[in-house]
């Protein structure tokens, strides 16, 4: 149970931190978001910039940031595109593309 709970609330537990590295980075979403929306917004009153997308794409460019919480997400992206992890957080990932990967 308390592995589901760190879970669900990994996202939200990690913008409370206001690390500046998530400053225009995309929140890679796989559902709902309502639970962090809150902080989101928050932090983009502050300057954060960030950006929600729902579902993966496969047009990522160089030098975007992306924050990824589900693990078949990190796995597609790290399958994909070479990255660079800029942060991590219990199950969260803040990646910036490299590339893609031939």
């Amino acid at each position: 149970f308390k592995e589901n709970v760190l879970t669900y609330f990994n996202v939200q537990n990690y913008l409370k931190l206001e690390r500046p590295i998530v400053k225009n980075c995309k929140l890679i979403v796989n559902g709902y978001a309502g639970h962090y929306l809150f902080y989101y917004y928050k932090l983009n009153e502050k300057g954060f910039n960030l950006k929600i997308q729902f579902g993966m794409t496969n047009n990522y460019a160089p030098g975007e940031k992306m924050m990824v919480a589900d693990g078949n997400y990190q796995q597609f992206i790290e399958k994909q595109y070479n990255v660079l992890v800029l942060d991590e957080f219990r199950y969260l990932k803040v990646y910036q593309i490299l590339g893609k990967k031939p």
